[in-house]
């Protein structure tokens, strides 16, 4: 099976699979409640789940809280973060090239708040205007950006760093949403500085219905809770309640104890692979060959109907002529996933099956 949709969700590997059925019929248990064996087995796995992700990334564990996935972190930071920090006037930047769980949220506290949202644009080459980005945060009333690493669409990689740094010099927080960079590389959070990260676990590898949102410790302790109830109280009573410390102000309810040891799975996957070697096979030729042979098999394989052959034949061979142009605009890399991203689009299904050996010929 030759499956071309990572950038939608990943395929998951043995060792994900074996740690989710291990949980389940060895330690399955509810956490911060009970204080028999099972139950302290099931916290310890839990905290040690979180602190395998917080070294990848090289962070405290109290700045990483399990969420769904990128779609809830980057809904809890737009309702908690929009409380604190945003008042009337105050203004959101957003770019052309997001994903609209990174449009949404902030559509909805704009609508709240009484914010205004400003878009950067994309030059003709798929990259943000940084000239035009740079004025919109020297604007007094600019208090967020929210913005992608790489484009889920484009397959722009954005220079985080160096934007991060120039908002940073404006008072402007920055939010980044990471769902489709994680799975490429391993990332330093502390050293890109940004003030929240958000990814999904079922691109990376790990189960769905699982994510992280990292917050810095000091942002996250000003912000009020996303959701009530279950174990992100510290005292409660009719008069009032009181709110546990970060991360688990943030995670109301019985957690994703399994989805957490699974994603901390996946994570000690990923290291146990050169990450520079992976992102090398990424570029090499022989794959970018591959998959334009890929693209002028699979019509006569994918199609009972005859008019559906041609027409898919016709798609495929103008792909094909842009797909260099695509890798050149983009790199290869990125010109990959524009190309994965085209073809599920037209193709409406999210994985592929050939032969492989066909494909390997020459």
């Amino acid at each position: 099976m030759v499956y071309l949709d990572n950038a939608a969700s990943s395929q998951k590997p043995d060792c994900v699979i074996e740690a989710l059925a291990e949980y389940y019929k060895e330690h399955n248990s509810n956490v911060h409640r009970g204080v028999y064996a099972l139950a302290e087995e099931a916290e310890l796995l839990y905290h040690d789940a979180r602190k395998t992700i917080a070294d990848w990334f090289n962070v405290s564990s109290e700045e990483i809280i399990f969420v769904r996935g990128a779609t809830e972190g980057l809904n809890l930071v737009a309702q908690s973060f929009s409380q604190s920090y945003l008042n009337p006037g105050d203004s959101i930047i957003l770019t052309q090239m997001e994903h609209h769980a990174n449009i949404v949220p902030w559509q909805m506290v704009a609508k709240q708040r009484g914010v205004e949202i400003q878009v950067v644009s994309i030059l003709k080459d798929g990259s943000l205007d940084l000239d035009e980005l740079n004025s919109l945060l020297a604007q007094q009333k600019t208090k967020v950006l929210s913005l992608c690493h790489i484009s889920n669409s484009l397959g722009t990689i954005n220079p985080v760093e160096q934007i991060i740094e120039e908002a940073h010099s404006h008072d402007v927080h920055v939010i980044v949403d990471g769902a489709q960079s994680v799975p490429h590389g391993k990332l330093d959070l502390k050293a890109m500085n940004c003030d929240f990260f958000t990814f999904s676990g079922h691109k990376v590898f790990g189960p769905m219905g699982i994510g992280v949102l990292y917050g810095k410790k000091e942002i996250l302790e000003s912000l009020p809770p996303y959701q009530g109830g279950g174990d992100m109280i510290d005292e409660v009573s009719f008069s009032g309640t009181t709110y546990a410390p970060t991360p688990q102000r943030f995670e109301a309810g019985t957690p994703n104890v399994s989805g957490a040891i699974g994603l901390a799975t996946a994570i000690d996957y990923l290291r146990q692979h050169d990450m520079n070697e992976l992102a090398r096979h990424e570029n090499e030729p022989k794959l970018e060959k591959l998959l334009y042979k890929l693209f002028m098999i699979l019509p006569a394989e994918a199609s009972n109907s005859k008019t559906r052959f041609m027409e898919n034949r016709l798609w495929f061979s103008e792909l094909s002529k842009s797909a260099k142009l695509k890798m050149n605009t983009f790199g290869n890399r990125q010109g990959l996933i524009q190309i994965q991203h085209d073809f599920c689009r037209n193709f409406h299904q999210g994985c592929v099956r050939c032969e492989l050996p066909r494909l390997l010929e020459d």
